[in-house]
């Protein structure tokens, strides 16, 4: 959630199904909760964000008593049993690299750039600085093609009248599922996953230090402590 934020997405929000709180008005104009093996909360956040401000609470963090499941195909108890499965424990937890978030940052400004245009871009990805070492251009754009954005563009551009009406059509499509499958396109393009450690220590979103990555409970203050910061920022598009 803080490299979703701190690359600007507005659907930087824990999607804990444990953790939620609907507005009756909202939930009904989403039709509640799909009707999925795994991932509801995912889903129903997802379309919630459309409809209105998901906000995040800036009190005391809830703490959460993982379980193992193997209820659903996917989720938080799966991945918790591979975790305990895991000889290595936390050492073999991973995350994904702190670039990826900086691509995805990459690509916001660009549908930025592109809403306040109208959509009149004939290269969208030149509006990005060309001499930045870190970013890879090529592997944005092939990560993009993979998820048909550029056709997205032009459809969106076509039904758009304004630059508020062509944001939010941009945003509609491009959503947290679509956040998602760009970042692990770019990850399998290859930006892979670090160990848990070394992406804390090379994220510019974090400011920890090696004691309290030593720690897993300062960690996950330390952590929560972050993420209260970004509390005053509602995510969502409305």
């Amino acid at each position: 959630m803080l490299g979703l934020a701190w690359a600007g997405s507005p659907y930087a929000y824990e999607s804990m199904g444990s953790c939620l709180a609907v507005a009756p008005e909202a939930y009904a104009a989403v039709r509640g909760f799909p009707k999925k093996n795994a991932a509801e909360d995912f889903y129903v956040l997802n379309k919630l964000a459309k409809v209105g401000p998901v906000s995040r609470l800036s009190g005391s963090p809830l703490t959460l008593e993982g379980r193992v499941s193997d209820r659903v195909p996917f989720g938080t108890g799966r991945a918790v049993g591979d975790l305990v499965a895991s000889h290595r424990r936390l050492d073999g937890f991973r995350l994904y690299h702190p670039l990826v978030f900086a691509h995805l940052a990459g690509w916001l400004q660009v549908l930025e750039a592109i809403a306040r245009a109208g959509g009149a871009l004939d290269q969208p990805l030149n509006v990005l600085p060309p001499d930045n070492p870190f970013f890879r251009a090529e592997l944005l754009e092939d990560s993009l093609r993979k998820l048909g954005a550029f056709e997205a563009i032009r459809d969106a551009s076509a039904k758009s009248r304004d630059a508020e009406t062509l944001r939010r059509h941009l945003h509609t499509w491009f959503d947290a599922f679509k956040t998602r499958k760009l970042i692990h396109a770019l990850r399998d393009g290859g930006l892979p996953s670090l160990p848990w450690r070394e992406a804390l220590a090379e994220a510019p979103f974090t400011n920890l230090s090696g004691s309290t990555q030593d720690d897993p409970a300062a960690l996950g203050r330390a952590l929560a402590s972050e993420e209260r910061k970004l509390a005053a920022a509602p995510a969502g598009l409305a």
